[in-house]
Order: structure tokens, then C-alpha cells, then sequence
């Protein structure tokens, strides 16, 4: 190919270098990958209807400087080819990386292994007006120091048995916009060792008379993360609704609605894992909205707070119990506070707690 026909101002079309639905476009896309080089610039995919993507059988690295775009959005589907087990994208160690408006079918009937996008020790790394569908396990693997991470308009259909999600580990500085997903069976968001995290909104339905994936969450906070708020998490027919645990501080959520659960419908434990100290769960706030139909699958409280200090659950409607429990023999639950709220339960404290103005009517 006469390059200077293919690249205009640093855009490489994907079409133009002879890639086109249903073709398996991994050698033309890693002939555009190598020419861009790390000067950066856009690859845009070519137009695949869902019925008839593009196909990806190699791991695709991507270079700093670079956006990987739709050709329009919602008209370029991305495929793990069968068998394949690969991550489709891969980011090592690069600057200013962008996913746009394009599709990825996981491929997940046909596949043992691979993750669709992959991204450590990346800087300003973007995610954006991307559908996600049958992913085998997670969605995207971000971790190892990567930092300045925004997600948004992220759209999911089914997929992710036993996987979870948006796996974001050991991270600094991300923004999570508006996140949808459908019957995907895995944890949505799971933040694990980030620090300063804003979330806009989770929206997880899946069918509740379905299996549910034990212990699943479709929002986990864990291993010492600290400084995280979501402004709204909306689920119905998960295992758990949302669950902290092993060290979590400094967390607030600002308006939950959680539905037809099989277990608890809130989740905080203060355990770190080793256990011998809880160390952890602390400054947790869960301020407004409702919890209920829970304990679907077992007898267990809407909310439970085990082992944790300074929590805060206010002006939530549940029509099951708030508990707090302690851990082992050693660790209680102390200085938590449990206000404002309407349940048609009833609540369990240990500890030096204060439990004030909450109508056990729940009206």
C-alpha cells in the first residue's frame, strides 16, 4: 500500500488497508499498529454490523499517543475469533491511550481464556462509548500504577460468569461516567488498592430467577482502597448488591436502590484478610435509598456491618434487617452509626454504636 493514500493526518483507516466485516483483520491491524508507531494517532476500525464483525485471533499492542476508534458508533463490532484465549487490546506502559465507539463480542462459547482489554502502568488512558457483549471472564484488566483512568458510557450485554468487570488494581485518579449492564453475570466495577475514584452511575439488572454467581457484587471495593464515592448504584438479581471488605476506608455512596438479592444486600467486613486484624472498613457511608427483596437465597440481614468502625447507613429503606456482627471473638463494631432509616426488620448492634431515629414501621 502507498502509505501516503492510507494515513490522513495520522488517521489510518483500517477499510483502507483492506479490512472488512467478517474478515480476521489481526495482521492488518497490527501492519497499522507498528506504522503509527509511538507518534500517535487514530486507528479507526471498519464498519462490521453484529452479525458479521471483524475478527481478532492476536493480541493487538497498543503505543502511546494512539485512539482506537469506531468508524460510528455502534457500526464497528470487534471479535475474539474462536479459540483464540488472547487479550484482543493490550497497553504496556504507554501515555494517552483512548478505546471509542466501537463493540466487542467476547466470544465467550468459544473460548477458554483472554481478556478483551488489558492496560498496565498506562497514563490518561480512556474508555468511551464502548458495548460490551458474551465476555468470557472480565471486561478490561487495568492495573500496575496506571492512573488518570476514565470510563464512560460503557454499555454490557451478557457474558462475564465468574468474572468482574472493570478489574481496576492498584490505581490512582479514575473517573467512572454512567455504566449499564444486562444479565452479565460477573461484578460490574471492582476496585482493588485505588485511591480517588468518582463513580456517576451503575446500572446492573440481571434476571433474579436465574443462578446467581456467589458472592458477586455488581460494585466490590476492596484491598485497602481508599477514597471512593458513587453517586448512584442501581441493581436488581445479583448475589450482593455492594460489598466492601479487606481493608476499605473512606467510601461514600450517595444513593443505592438494591433489589431481589440471593444474600445480603449490603456487604461491609472489616476483615483484611489474614485474619487476625480487621484493620479496615472504616468511614464507610451508604446515605440514601432503599434496600430490598434480599436474602432471597439465604437467611441473612439486607445490610450487615462485621468488625467495622466509623460506618454510616442513614435514610435507607429496607424491608429486612440491619445487623452488625462482630468478628471472631476479638473484633466488634464500634462507633458506627446507624440513622434515619426505615425498616420493617429489625436492628442488631454490638458495641458502642449510635442507633438514633429509625422507624421500625417503615413507613
Amino acid at each position: 500500500h502507498r502509505w501516503e493514500l492510507v494515513i490522513v493526518e495520522n488517521i489510518i483507516n483500517l477499510q483502507y488497508l483492506g479490512a472488512f466485516a467478517g474478515d480476521d483483520i489481526s495482521a492488518i491491524f497490527k501492519v497499522a499498529t507498528d506504522k503509527i508507531g509511538n507518534d500517535g494517532g487514530v486507528i479507526v476500525l471498519p464498519k462490521a454490523p453484529e452479525g458479521n464483525p471483524c475478527l481478532i485471533s492476536l493480541e493487538q499492542t497498543i503505543r502511546s499517543n494512539v485512539t482506537v476508534k469506531g468508524i460510528v458508533k455502534n457500526k464497528s463490532w470487534i471479535k475474539l475469533n474462536d479459540n483464540s484465549g488472547v487479550s484482543m487490546l493490550r497497553v504496556r506502559g504507554r501515555d494517552n491511550v483512548s478505546f471509542l465507539n466501537f463493540c466487542i463480542d467476547g466470544n465467550q462459547a468459544n473460548n477458554t481464556g483472554g481478556q478483551l482489554i488489558n492496560a498496565s502502568d498506562t497514563r490518561n488512558l480512556t474508555f468511551d462509548n464502548l458495548h460490551y457483549k458474551n465476555a468470557l471472564y472480565n471486561l478490561a484488566v487495568i492495573d500496575d500504577d496506571s492512573r488518570l483512568v476514565s470510563i464512560g458510557n460503557i454499555s454490557i450485554d451478557g457474558g462475564g460468569l465468574g468474572g468482574f468487570g472493570f478489574v481496576i488494581t492498584n490505581c490512582k485518579n479514575i473517573q467512572i461516567g454512567r455504566v449499564i449492564a444486562k444479565d452479565y453475570s460477573g461484578a460490574i466495577v471492582n476496585l482493588r488498592g485505588v485511591e480517588n475514584v468518582q463513580i456517576t452511575s451503575i446500572l446492573a439488572i440481571r434476571d433474579f430467577s436465574a443462578t446467581w454467581t456467589s458472592g458477586i457484587a455488581p460494585l466490590t471495593i476492596q484491598d485497602n482502597s481508599k477514597n471512593i464515592v458513587c453517586q448512584s448504584l442501581l441493581c436488581d438479581g445479583y448475589s450482593l448488591g455492594l460489598l466492601v471488605k479487606l481493608g476499605a476506608e473512606d467510601v461514600n455512596i450517595n444513593n443505592v436502590n438494591i433489589n431481589n438479592c440471593d444474600s445480603y444486600g449490603v456487604y461491609i467486613e472489616g476483615d483484611n484478610g489474614d485474619l487476625t486484624d480487621p484493620n479496615g472498613a472504616k468511614n464507610i457511608n451508604v446515605l440514601s435509598g432503599s434496600v430490598t427483596n434480599t436474602s432471597l437465597g439465604a437467611t441473612v440481614p439486607a445490610i450487615l456491618l462485621k468488625a467495622t468502625s466509623l460506618c454510616n447507613i442513614s435514610n435507607i429503606y429496607t424491608d429486612g434487617d440491619i445487623n452488625e456482627q462482630t468478628f471472631g471473638v476479638t473484633y466488634t463494631a464500634d462507633n458506627n452509626i446507624i440513622t434515619q432509616n426505615k425498616i420493617t426488620g429489625s436492628i442488631t448492634t454490638v458495641g458502642a454504636n449510635t442507633i438514633t431515629a429509625n422507624n421500625l414501621t417503615g413507613v
